[in-house]
């Protein structure tokens, strides 16, 4: 009897071993007869899933997406404070707890640097739940009494767009690399100039 395929499950072991060789060698210099010989697979076998390597990458993006979108998506407050809550949020989003996390950065900025049109589309999605998520953070503090008064919103939003997206590039940084204490000593540092 022929052995069955967890086709999904194969897929996921693709895409693991495209993250891993990713954050090795770089995106560009990565390819799929490397994940191939990655999994124990024939060049064909990889094909067979994903044809290209665009979409093996768009798949790749896809399960990053997702994680990082459920993440954001699990912050709960813990009792805190409008601002300890917001605090909470945006490290959860930056998380470079452990290697994992870190990787799943680092692949992020890769892929967000490549100029493949077919990636457009899902890092504008990804753009557009993460202003979603900033616009969240905002509200709580709204709702909070924090924010200080008269400020113009939508700017305070992208600043803290452009200023989280350093964060996580430092973290990522094997000359820098910030902890994750560090990281959310930064946010309460920043999100401070903006509350009361």
């Amino acid at each position: 009897m022929p052995k069955r395929v967890d086709h999904q499950k194969r897929k996921q072991i693709i895409a693991k071993a495209a993250m891993k060789l990713i954050e090795q060698k770089g995106a560009e210099a990565t390819t799929l007869r490397d994940i191939a010989k990655e999994v124990g697979l024939s060049l064909g076998s990889i094909q067979y899933y994903f044809p290209k390597q665009s979409d093996l990458y768009r798949y790749t993006m896809e399960t990053l997406f997702q994680r990082t979108k459920q993440r954001m998506d699990e912050v709960e407050p813990k009792g805190t404070s409008a601002f300890d809550y917001a605090v909470q949020m945006i490290v959860q989003y930056i998380q470079v707890g452990d290697q994992e996390q870190r990787m799943e950065n680092a692949i992020w900025i890769q892929f967000a640097v490549m100029e493949q049109e077919e990636n457009k589309e899902l890092y504008q999605r990804f753009t557009t739940i993460y202003r979603e998520f900033l616009e969240t953070v905002f509200v709580q503090l709204q709702k909070g009494d924090c924010l200080k008064e008269g400020l113009d919103l939508d700017l305070e939003i992208k600043k803290l767009e452009i200023y989280t997206d350093g964060l996580i590039l430092n973290a990522i940084s094997k000359l820098r690399g910030f902890s994750q204490t560090e990281i959310e000593t930064y946010v309460r540092h920043y999100l401070a100039h903006i509350c009361r």
